[in-house]
């Protein structure tokens, strides 16, 4: 269970991780770069290479990136927002498990520590969240009515 600072903080420390990890794809030179680096990191893995991406590939990828930092800055603006917090909890189990499936079909060790990065994300988001009671209404208004008292 999480207090509303510490799940504001939560949400802020991914979306850091996020624009680490979607930033270098958003540039149009830099993603390739960053796929061939992921690639060599992933067959320091144990992996297999990755094939070279075509154009069209590239495209993708930089669209992923823009959507991705341009969610995480939504985000960071919006750390309060419980429900939109949960919301990307949601989202993280479908990408972390999509990530999963497709690191089992191929021999992609490097998708799976990203899954499992994703997977506690998910657990994070989903925590529930202390309530502050003093600020709760029913309380307030016991106060008041202790303050009529004779």
């Amino acid at each position: 269970m999480l207090d509303k600072r510490n799940y504001r903080r939560m949400i802020r420390t991914f979306c850091i991780y996020d624009v680490i990890a979607l930033l270098p794809m958003t540039i149009p030179l830099a993603n390739e770069l960053h796929i061939a680096t992921l690639a060599h990191i992933n067959v320091l893995l144990g992996g297999q290479y990755w094939l070279e991406p075509q154009l069209i590939d590239l495209m993708f990828i930089q669209m992923l990136g823009i959507l991705g930092v341009g969610w995480a800055y939504w985000r960071w603006q919006h750390a309060n927002n419980i429900h939109l917090g949960r919301f990307e909890g949601y989202l993280r189990l479908a990408f972390s498990l999509t990530l999963i499936q497709y690191s089992l079909t191929g021999a992609y060790p490097l998708l799976l520590i990203f899954a499992v990065i994703d997977a506690i994300a998910t657990v994070l988001h989903l925590l529930p969240i202390k309530t502050d009671l003093s600020s709760s209404p029913i309380k307030s208004t016991f106060d008041k009515l202790d303050s009529y008292r004779i």
